[in-house]
């Protein structure tokens, strides 16, 4: 699956393509999920950009997640998806290369649809490709708060059923209590990822006024999130 976007006008504007109609050249974002073999290889030709592999995204060294080479810089980050019943981290791609931005996924995100619902009524979400990386990595700590809120929210509610009953439900919130363990530690994982990430994209590129705000500001809130995980 491919979703394709341009900016035109000031706004962030998906490109509608017909069934086998060549790729188009002014694509700012292009967003891969899941993608064919093909796909991959009209990607590459099109764009002359070289897409990493499943292994290549899997590496978890920080010298193959975060590098610059001839195709620009490279980030491999995780983004937690805790729309299924089992929460897991999925690692995304990115690619900046010529003001285009890649990135690639095998989950479909709801980081990543929640931002583009954001873009359409806020335009300087989307100037550029490295606007719409910095809105993606805004969007996954939102997420991120969202999640620790409810998380708290939860073990609460555990300890003052605890506090209150027989050990014959000691069982039952033994559970939520790993659940909540888990999801946490997911998130925390995921909060150091995208502090090394927005660090890496401040050293590597060359960010107008309006962008280093932005990336200061998400350090900031990663900073405050951190000690609450």
């Amino acid at each position: 699956m491919i979703n394709l976007f341009s900016v035109r006008e000031g706004h962030l504007e998906q490109i509608q393509l017909a069934e086998n109609e060549p790729l188009p050249c002014d694509a700012v974002w292009v967003d891969l999920v899941d993608p064919t073999p093909d796909l991959r290889a009209r990607v590459e030709s099109t764009y002359d950009v070289r897409l990493p592999d499943d292994e290549e995204i899997g590496e978890i060294e920080a010298t193959s997640r975060f590098y610059m080479d001839e195709d620009g810089m490279h980030i491999h980050s995780v983004f937690l998806h805790d729309f299924e019943e089992t929460p897991v981290n999925v690692t995304v791609a990115f690619i900046q290369k010529n003001g285009c931005l890649f990135t690639l996924h095998s989950e479909k995100l709801a980081t990543f649809r929640l931002f583009r619902l954001a873009a359409r009524h806020q335009p300087e979400l989307a100037r550029n490709g490295i606007s719409i990386l910095l809105g993606l990595f805004e969007n996954k700590v939102d997420h991120l708060a969202d999640i620790l809120e409810s998380t708290y929210t939860g073990l609460n509610r555990v300890s003052q059923v605890v506090l209150g009953q027989t050990e014959n439900h000691i069982e039952q919130q033994l559970e939520s209590i790993a659940r909540f363990e888990d999801i946490t530690g997911k998130a925390r994982l995921s909060l150091l990822d995208a502090q090394r990430a927005i660090s890496f994209i401040q050293r590597h590129s060359r960010l107008d006024a309006e962008a280093v705000e932005r990336s200061q500001d998400l350090l900031r809130d990663i900073d405050s999130l951190l000690p609450h995980t």
